[in-house]
């Protein structure tokens, strides 16, 4: 509703799963990776919050639907 409702520039949001793709970079680099706690969202999860997006009324595209959604 904010963006829908103060951000009129903004054509849509882009909701990314969180992944662990940077795990092995950071090992190698020595750092900790403080995030390994956090698991990675699920189908369901990531098609729920685009529902509640689009649902306020605001385009919203994911890694399935790409960015020819916001045209």
């Amino acid at each position: 509703a904010f963006v829908r409702d103060h951000l009129p520039g903004v054509k849509g949001i882009e909701i990314l799963p969180y992944h662990k793709l940077g795990l092995v970079k950071y090992a190698a680099l020595g750092i900790d990776y403080t995030l390994d706690h956090i698991p990675s969202p699920g189908h369901d999860l990531m098609a729920r919050l685009k529902e509640i997006i689009a649902g306020e009324g605001v385009p919203c595209i994911t890694e399935d639907t790409g960015y020819d959604t916001l045209v």
